[in-house]
């Protein structure tokens, strides 16, 4: 979204009173929504900001995983973008096959891992993104 505060303000308008919005967007660095990015990601300092601002009266901020999660998914977009499906590099996965496969094993146990490992990480202070519940006042 171009202009997020609008949007939740939108939501506001709409909802009647006691009506619940569920939100999650991203958080993790780097581009993503392309072309869409106008945002580094939403925070949890974002929503506390704006949602309240809007008219809304904050239940839960819960970040979606934690540093361990956020490794876990870059490691999975490491081998896709070193070993890419379409562009001039694509025929890297066929010349290159043992060596795609074992990198490609490596990232999914590495995110199998990091999933169990996220449990570790107590603060999610790196995280991939929050799901917040908020009510319309």
């Amino acid at each position: 979204m171009p202009e997020p505060i609008r949007v939740v303000k939108e939501f506001s308008r709409i909802l009647k009173p006691g009506g619940i919005l569920l939100l999650t967007a991203p958080q993790r660095s780097g581009l993503h929504q392309a072309p869409y990015h106008y945002y580094g990601g939403y925070t949890m300092y974002w929503y506390k900001k704006f949602l309240p601002e809007a008219g809304f009266e904050i239940v839960n901020i819960e970040p979606n995983g934690g540093f361990f999660k956020h490794y876990g998914e870059a490691g999975q977009q490491f081998v896709g973008m070193l070993f890419p499906s379409e562009g001039p590099r694509k025929w890297w996965r066929w010349a290159l096959g043992p060596i795609y496969l074992c990198m490609k094993l490596f990232a999914l146990l590495q995110g199998i891992t990091c999933h169990y490992l996220d449990r570790l990480d107590k603060e999610k202070g790196m995280t991939v993104g929050y799901h917040v519940k908020a009510i319309r006042k």
